[in-house]
């Protein structure tokens, strides 16, 4: 399995790859999930890809955000930037920036950004069709989970094994940009999670402890273990990275240190093992200065490469010829030459005192693996002209590792509107959200259209059938386990007569194959190139992001839709807050709400296996 690090500046860069990660992952200073890191300017972005590829270590850099039409500059830049820079992959969330990517720099592998809310195989089968190489699983997942999706997919799949836990499930929460706007999927989460939001008996309901599940027999359909951590110091990285390489040696990782660097009143496995109770933790003082005792030893792992790459040499000094060198390194084999030896004044040269020299590997990533040498006896040559030809073939050495390490990623001047037809806005129509058979028997009689969840259509079936073609099947948000019973249900529905389905998942689209598609508000439609990549998947309209003001506007494709009124909803979770434990069906217990430290009530709305946390303020 690769082991990716986090690196959010230069220093962390050093600390990940002297310290043993396989990958690391870096964002610029623009487009960033993590836009309050220090990031790298693409000057430090191209000395740090060459020092990773020199080291054999991958760079995947994070263009993790969704983007405004008005922003198609600054992307059409980023990813030239990263293209001409020989990054390795991109790691992407927005729709429209991956279908982008794939025109301008068809040879650019993607990695689709846990901010996707990838959590099923269709989901993952979505992603492969939109030319991903790679999907980031929802964090929300078990070790169970994750193995079924790998069984039926040849993608990477890519699993957080360390770090911070979202109270939300990624890419689906907007209580940032709700209540102080400052969005998340934009880069700028305030973390209003980790403040005081409480159920009864149970203050910071929504702040998670860290993952940390570097212990885990992992499934081998697992990719990579990820590290979360970008806004974290360099001995963070360090540690974490420490840690993971010891366990995946099977050693004892030093579990003390790294929970003393960052934790949340200590660590837990997460969804990972399906025991999510007591999940629940914050930053305490304790935490704080545990940290302060371990910073300087920690710092110790990356104040010099712990691991260099073997060489072998094989040295010919004979008489009357050029003394040549041959070094061979992985599959890589440079010969250099010198001077003809001289005849020896005082001391010759011996085999051991030409391999002490070229042995002097210093600050290279080279150490002596073996060095076989062939000398005649009374010769000469100065120590100066050794370390010569020591430079000149570990110089050879660098460039030929660095050309086999760095992937030919042609750019090629893609203009960002795409050449799909426009249609004009469409007649005003009135869609209400129907949460249960009170609300759907206030509209019935109405010409509006319904959108109904789907536990709530089966249980209706024989009364919702007359109005089929203004009831549109809201499908759940959170699938994960029960794609076949979708499936089925749906299957059940089309036959009864129901045409629609309203999609709020990208894994939507492949399971409602037979409906018409209606995009929903948290697909995160930002942009024209996004509804493009929506209009190809059949969706016949889309709702706009909640977080677009008004005046950011997109070119019609199709008719758009905005959220006008209700109690939006801020998070999509995977667990109860309240009672700590998994969600479950027919759960009638728990209150109705959590106080947030402002004492403004946050009504929950559960679906059985999955809940929304929604707004105190209504949209009006």
């Amino acid at each position: 399995m690769e082991l990716l690090a986090p690196c959010g500046g230069p220093e962390h860069l050093i600390a990940a790859v002297y310290c043993g990660a396989d990958a690391v992952y870096v964002g610029g200073k623009e487009l960033s999930a993590r836009q309050n890191a220090v990031n790298f300017t693409d000057a430090e972005l191209a000395a740090a890809i060459e020092f990773c590829h020199l080291h054999s270590v991958k760079v995947y850099q994070a263009i993790n955000t969704l983007a405004r039409d008005d922003q198609q500059t600054a992307v059409q830049d980023a990813v030239k930037t990263a293209a001409d820079l020989h990054v390795d992959a991109l790691i992407v969330a927005d729709w429209g920036i991956a279908n982008y990517i794939k025109q301008s720099v068809p040879d650019m592998p993607l990695h689709a950004s846990t901010q996707t809310s990838i959590h099923t195989a269709d989901g993952v089968a979505f992603a492969k069709s939109q030319g991903f190489s790679r999907v980031v699983l929802a964090r929300e997942l078990t070790m169970e989970q994750i193995d079924t999706i790998g069984t039926t997919t040849d993608m990477e799949l890519e699993v957080f094994v360390h770090g911070a836990l979202c109270g939300a499930v990624s890419g689906q929460c907007y209580l940032s940009a709700m209540i102080g706007g400052r969005s998340g999927n934009r880069g700028l989460c305030a973390q209003p999670c980790r403040l005081d939001c409480s159920a009864p008996g149970r203050p910071y309901a929504l702040s998670l402890k860290d993952l940390c599940a570097i212990e885990l027999p992992f499934s081998s359909r697992v990719t990579a273990l990820k590290i979360e951590g970008r806004m974290k110091r360099p001995e963070y990285v360090a540690a974490a990275v420490t840690a993971c390489r010891a366990a995946m040696a099977g050693k004892q990782p030093d579990i003390t240190s790294l929970q003393a660097v960052f934790s949340r009143s200590g660590f837990t496995a997460g969804y990972l093992n399906g025991q999510v109770a007591d999940m629940n933790g914050i930053r305490r003082k304790e935490d704080v200065t545990a940290a302060q005792e371990v910073l300087r030893e920690l710092a110790t792992l990356y104040a010099k490469i712990s691991k260099r790459t073997p060489i072998a040499l094989s040295v010919s000094c004979r008489n009357e010829q050029p003394i040549a060198i041959t070094a061979t390194c992985q599959t890589h084999v440079t010969t250099v030459t010198g001077n003809i030896p001289q005849a020896a004044i005082n001391k010759p040269l011996s085999s051991d005192s030409i391999a002490q020299q070229l042995g002097k590997l210093g600050n290279t990533i080279y150490e002596i693996d073996t060095c076989h040498v062939t000398v005649d006896d009374g010769l000469s040559l100065p120590v100066s002209h050794l370390n010569e030809l020591r430079r000149q073939f570990t110089t050879n050495m660098d460039a030929a590792i660095l050309s086999a390490n760095t992937p030919q990623t042609p750019w090629q001047e893609t203009a960002w509107q795409t050449k799909v037809s426009r249609v004009a806005p469409s007649a005003f129509t009135l869609r209400v959200y129907v949460q249960t058979w009170a609300q759907w028997l206030a509209v019935r009689d109405t010409t509006h259209i319904a959108i109904v969840p789907l536990a709530l259509v089966l249980s209706h079936v024989e009364a919702l059938a007359p109005f089929a073609d203004r009831v549109y099947i809201a499908l759940p948000r959170w699938l994960a386990g029960r794609e076949t019973a979708c499936v089925q249900s749906l299957a059940t529905l089309h036959r009864v007569g129901f045409l629609h389905v309203y999609c709020e998942n990208v894994a939507h689209f492949e399971l409602a194959t037979d409906f018409i598609l209606h995009g929903g508000a948290f697909l995160n439609c930002f942009n024209t190139r996004t509804l493009s990549v929506l209009q190809a998947q059949g969706c016949r309209d889309a709702v706009l992001s909640p977080e677009l003001k008004l005046e950011e506007t997109v070119t019609h494709l199709m008719p758009l839709g905005r959220i006008i009124y209700g109690l939006l909803p801020v998070m999509l979770l995977a667990r109860c807050p309240v009672d700590d434990a998994p969600l479950r069906e027919h759960c009638t217990t728990c209150p109705k709400h959590l106080i947030d430290r402002t004492q403004r009530s946050l009504p929950l709305r559960c679906y059985g296996h999955w809940l929304e946390l929604l707004n105190s303020d209504c949209i009006w």
